[in-house]
């Protein structure tokens, strides 16, 4: 998400986008929705999850390559993936 100093990421770009998976529920859409931007841990794709999102997409948390393993190997003990 575009601001004056750059792209927003975190825990402000989950916020929005969580309100943004909330707003097309509420509106009826049926097609699977892909919930991304400031996933660094558990609890923020679980937050994603619980909002409607059913695929999930990681990009920043591979800067750090043990969370992004740690969360995958979750994902997938959770069946998520």
């Amino acid at each position: 998400m575009p601001t004056s100093r750059g792209g927003e990421s975190g825990w402000n770009l989950i916020i929005f986008n969580l309100r943004a998976i909330q707003m097309l529920i509420e509106n009826g859409i049926t097609v699977p929705i892909i919930g991304g931007g400031g996933i660094y841990a558990w609890d923020d794709l679980v937050a994603y999850r619980d909002a409607g999102a059913s695929i999930f997409s990681l990009c920043t948390v591979f800067f750090t390559p043990w969370r992004a393993v740690r969360l995958l190997r979750r994902a997938r003990r959770e069946g998520l993936i």
